[in-house]
Formats: structure tokens, C-alpha cells, sequence
């Protein structure tokens, strides 16, 4: 996939999609092996995935400055891999912000009945860049007095409000930590 997807940018090196796409397939292929928990042989090999995977998503920001699921996408692996408190974390979260200006500008201009999959997906990229606000603060910083009940609470305002995957296990961290703050002197 990643030979494939960069072949086709050599062609289309100006299409965010692409881009994205390729920031995407890399991130489905180390991101098993990160989970399993690396062996020395693959750390390079990874490590590498990862910063073409930044690479790529980061390309397709610039390119599509005002695409809400692109910009959401550009910061999640920063988010969830990347040193919370490192250099590329303040870059991830103005793509957060973006992501969330973006998408409720849009919002604005779109009729829910005359264009279901878009509003969907607008909508959906929002949540899911307040929810991934709530998961950096939670489980990556283990902050517990911060903001992340309001991100959740707006998160849970859009696509597929309620029944967001993500918020359940942030919502039990926020109170494991909490709960451990409590029984320590």
C-alpha cells in the first residue's frame, strides 16, 4: 500500500487526499506492531512509519487547510504516539482547533436533509477532534482537573453524539486518576 500510494503521488503530489491516505496506511501498519509492543528489529522500522506517517498527514493539511476530517486526522498521531508534552504536540493541537473551526464553519452552510454524508462526516470530524482534546489531556498527560469533561461533553454533541466508542474509556481513566489522587497522601 505504501509503494502503491506513493507511486500515485508522484502524480498527484498536490491532492491531499493522497497524501492523507498515505499518512493513513502507515499508520495501520505500525500501529499493530505498537500494540504487540515492539521487538529491537521492528523499532526502526516503525519509528520510521511514524515519521512518514506525520510526514504525510502534515502534507495533506497544508493542502486542504479547511478540511475538518484531514486536519483531525494530521493531529491524531501526534495525539495518541508522540511525546504529549514534545515540540510536535503544539502543532497537533492547533490542528485540533483547526479541525473543530473548520468543521463548525461548515456546518453552518450545510442542510442535514439535502446532504446527509456530508454533514455526517463535518460533523463527525468535529466530535472526534474534541474527543481526541479529551484523550491527550486524560491518557496522555493524566491531567485531571483540566478541560477534558467539557471536550467530552462537546464531543458527545455530534456524529454519533451519545454513542461515541472513544469517550468511555477516557470518562473511566479521568476517574481511575482521580480516584488514585484521592489515596495518596
Amino acid at each position: 500500500a505504501r509503494t502503491f500510494l506513493r507511486r500515485v503521488l508522484t502524480l498527484h503530489e498536490s491532492d491531499a487526499m493522497w497524501w492523507n491516505n498515505l499518512g493513513l496506511a502507515c499508520r495501520d501498519i505500525f500501529e499493530p506492531a505498537v500494540r504487540r509492543g515492539l521487538r529491537s528489529i521492528e523499532e526502526e522500522e516503525v519509528l520510521a512509519m511514524f515519521e512518514e506517517s506525520w510526514e504525510a498527514y502534515a502534507r495533506a493539511a497544508l493542502l486542504a487547510p479547511e478540511d475538518p476530517n484531514i486536519l483531525n486526522d494530521g493531529a491524531l498521531i501526534a495525539v495518541y504516539y508522540f511525546d504529549p508534552d514534545g515540540p510536535r504536540m503544539a502543532q497537533a493541537e492547533k490542528l485540533l482547533a483547526r479541525a473543530i473551526a473548520a468543521g463548525e464553519a461548515r456546518l453552518q452552510t450545510l442542510q442535514p436533509a439535502e446532504e446527509p454524508e456530508v454533514w455526517r462526516r463535518t460533523d463527525m470530524a468535529v466530535g472526534d477532534a474534541w474527543e481526541n482534546f479529551a484523550y491527550l489531556e486524560v491518557m496522555r498527560r493524566e491531567i485531571t482537573e483540566g478541560e477534558a469533561e467539557e471536550h467530552m461533553a462537546r464531543s458527545a454533541k455530534h456524529w454519533p453524539f451519545g454513542r461515541r466508542d472513544g469517550l468511555p474509556p477516557i470518562r473511566k481513566r479521568l476517574q481511575e486518576l482521580r480516584a488514585n489522587q484521592k489515596t495518596q497522601p
